[in-house]
């Protein structure tokens, strides 16, 4: 069974350990950090079972006291390297 693009395929141990929310009338910015295991299929790549830490920056425009419009910013390729499925190239040396 497979998730999709949601992060629900992050286990129910999905755990926020950091994060700090700012708003400023109708735009909210949440940024977090946060640490779960890969259990189910995610945008294609099989339940690995490893844990993986993660950041993102989500940005909301609310209006009417709804939502309108979300983006979310995160490090995908580092969370790829911890699921295994990208190498990252070693950096250059002088």
């Amino acid at each position: 069974m497979g998730c999709g693009k949601s992060w629900v395929c992050f286990s129910e141990h999905f755990l926020i350990l950091d994060s700090k929310i700012f708003a400023s009338g109708d735009f909210v910015v949440a940024r977090y950090r946060a640490t779960a295991t890969q259990k189910g299929n995610y945008l294609g790549i099989a339940a690995t079972n490893k844990p993986v830490n993660f950041q993102g920056c989500n940005f909301v425009e609310l209006r009417n006291g709804k939502v309108i419009r979300s983006r979310i910013y995160a490090d995908n390729a580092l969370l790829y390297q911890q699921l295994g499925v990208l190498s990252l190239p070693k950096a250059a040396t002088a």
